[in-house]
């Protein structure tokens, strides 16, 4: 579905546009976010909208961010995407308001408008996130702890089933399996791994032949489909933190849903070496995650095991400064922890 047939589809969505400020100022004052003396200075466009339509609207009195999800994948807009992600972050939000360990590390949910999907949120000013990490950037042990105490007290959370039940997130799950357990290993997909690095196609069709590992896979992918008692971020990774004036902030939540704490932390850990960061820091981000009593080590290695695989030769790509053979070397990694 194009644009055009969307809007004849569904007349009352409002699909944001930064460069029209009439727009934004009229839905803006309709939903009383504006005050009466307050007028749109300028709207910009933000971020590399994998997912979303985002936007940083500045006005006369303060600035803050328009986050619309829209039914496909902004970066891919042929791929089908649920709709309601902003209402299932925005959830998240109102999950974690009264964890101050938690929300403290996040920038203030304003408004949720459940019609045109849009969520209204703090503005964190100009930020950068941590995919620097993937370029040669270090991480400080301070950064490692507050990543790692922030995931530890979202872990702690006790919720009740009312609430567990309300974010299963099923939709944005199954999307996010398809492309973790199942895409990355069918050779069929039509993904050009050689455009991306010489010599990863034939690679790649080496591990879609191993019948270990590709079960591992599926079954690891069952545990994550699994409804679970913790909540999770979803997509715990560099392009989630940020450091901003106020020290680092978490974002990005939409992939949220109530599951085994190990998916986030072997997320993490897998990203810390895709990014190629000294076994130093992998280790203390363990030491400073605080994990409960059920807490499965062994388990946590293999979702790090799918995550550096699905990142190696799925269409999650990231921006990696690596060459095949680092890339052998990371996939060979990703089979050790999956086939133990």
């Amino acid at each position: 579905m194009n644009i055009e047939e969307f809007r004849g589809r569904y007349p009352d969505v409002v699909l944001l546009d930064s460069k029209n400020i009439e727009q934004l100022t009229d839905y803006l004052s309709k939903r009383n976010f504006l005050d009466i003396n307050e007028s749109i200075i300028n709207a910009k466009k933000i971020g590399d909208g994998n997912m979303n339509y985002t936007c940083r609207v500045t006005t006369n009195q303060r600035s803050f961010i328009l986050k619309q999800s829209r039914p496909w994948v902004e970066k891919y807009p042929t791929i089908e995407a649920p709709w309601d992600r902003v209402i299932r972050e925005y959830r998240f939000y109102d999950c974690v308001r009264n964890s101050e360990e938690v929300s403290n590390l996040m920038p203030v949910a304003f408004n949720i408008d459940p019609i045109s999907r849009i969520f209204i949120s703090e503005d964190l000013g100009e930020t950068g996130d941590f995919t620097d990490l993937y370029k040669g950037k270090g991480i400080s042990n301070d950064e490692v702890a507050v990543l790692a105490k922030w995931l530890s007290s979202l872990h702690q959370i006790k919720f009740s089933d009312e609430i567990k039940s309300s974010l299963r997130n099923r939709d944005m799950r199954e999307l996010n399996h398809e492309h973790i357990f199942n895409f990355p290993l069918n050779k069929l997909n039509g993904l050009d791994l050689d455009q991306i690095t010489p010599g990863l196609r034939d690679i790649a069709d080496q591990y879609c032949q191993d019948e270990k590992y590709v079960n591992s896979i599926k079954e690891l992918g069952k545990n994550y489909l699994s409804d679970g008692d913790i909540l999770l971020h979803g997509d715990y990774f560099p392009g989630s933190w940020l450091r901003t004036q106020n020290g680092i902030k978490i974002i990005d939540p939409e992939f949220c849903f109530f599951g085994s704490a190990e998916f986030d932390v072997g997320v993490v850990i897998a990203h810390l070496n895709l990014a190629s960061q000294k076994n130093e820091q992998i280790e203390y981000f363990q030491n400073e995650y605080i994990a409960n009593k059920s807490f499965n080590i062994s388990l946590a290695r293999q979702f790090t095991g799918v995550e550096i695989m699905r990142r190696l030769i799925g269409v999650a790509q990231l921006p990696l400064s690596l060459n095949i053979e680092n890339k052998i070397e990371l996939l060979n990694l990703s089979r050790n922890l999956l086939v133990e």
